[in-house]
């Protein structure tokens, strides 16, 4: 699962990804009328909403993607920690605006040390 500001992302660089490890009961993502290799859902949604939604959670976020009867997507967002569900607005994106919203290539990170040297006080 991967976010993405498009529009904030050359300037401020956001961007969040959240990898979701394999494990026996949770191990294949398939969703009705797609191909294997567009196996996955984008969706955009409002970050303040989301924000403020999740903010001061604890360690647990359970989130859904639904729809109910003649109503638009919304992604169902459960804080175990207080108890609280939250209904965001989404809206799905078509395939052929799929590139916009790619992961991006970004550098690997350069890490530097620079310790001045140390003199001993006699």
């Amino acid at each position: 699962m991967c976010f993405v500001a498009n529009e904030t992302l050359p300037g401020v660089g956001n961007f969040l990804s959240v990898l979701i490890p394999s494990r026996p009961d949770f191990d294949a993502f398939n969703f009705v009328g797609m191909s294997e290799e567009r196996n996955e859902i984008v969706m955009e949604l409002d970050i303040e909403i989301f924000e403020k939604s999740v903010a001061g959670s604890g360690t647990h976020l359970k989130m859904k993607l639904r729809q109910k009867p003649e109503e638009g997507p919304f992604l169902q967002v459960e804080l175990r920690d207080r108890l609280t569900v939250h209904e965001l607005p989404v809206k799905l994106l078509k395939t052929a605006h799929w590139p916009r919203f790619q992961r991006p290539e970004l550098p690997d990170p350069i890490v530097c040390l620079s310790v001045d040297k140390l003199y001993a006080n006699s």
